[in-house]
């Protein structure tokens, strides 16, 4: 009977979290930034994208943190709505889309291929489905 009520219970915890966990993105997208794209950040574009840079006024400043600059991405990225304009990044670093700060990452590089894995990963809608096994089987119950 234990058995049965922590499953009811863990399913319902599933399902009470699951809009909190379509806001929350996944753990693989900010250690793969932390792998794969902070190295790049802080010494291509934190100079420029920082409060008082030159691109100071966009939406994409950083400092020297790996999960708040992650956390400026997905922001970023997921605003209006999810992976609305991880494009926008891609075109940016490439130089293009009036980047004032030219080609920063060339497109077709395997840096460049980074950056579109990575932006995939903070395009992804997490999953919301609680799984849950299945019925048990062979339940009886003693009063």
């Amino acid at each position: 009977m234990t058995r049965i009520c922590s499953r009811i219970t863990g399913f319902f915890t599933l399902l009470a979290l699951g809009a909190a966990g379509a806001a929350a993105q996944s753990p693989e997208a900010e250690s793969y930034y932390r792998d794969n794209i902070h190295a790049t950040v802080t010494s291509q574009c934190i100079d420029c994208h920082i409060d008082g840079g030159r691109a100071g006024s966009t939406g994409l400043l950083f400092t020297d943190s790996a999960p708040g600059n992650h956390d400026v991405f997905n922001d970023f990225v997921n605003s209006p709505t999810r992976g609305a304009r991880a494009n926008t990044v891609l075109s940016k670093i490439r130089g293009a889309s009036g980047h004032g700060g030219g080609v920063q990452v060339p497109e077709g590089s395997g840096e460049y291929q980074k950056f579109e894995r990575y932006m995939e990963l903070l395009s992804e809608t997490p999953s919301t489905t609680p799984s849950v096994s299945g019925a048990p089987a062979s339940v009886s119950a003693v009063a």
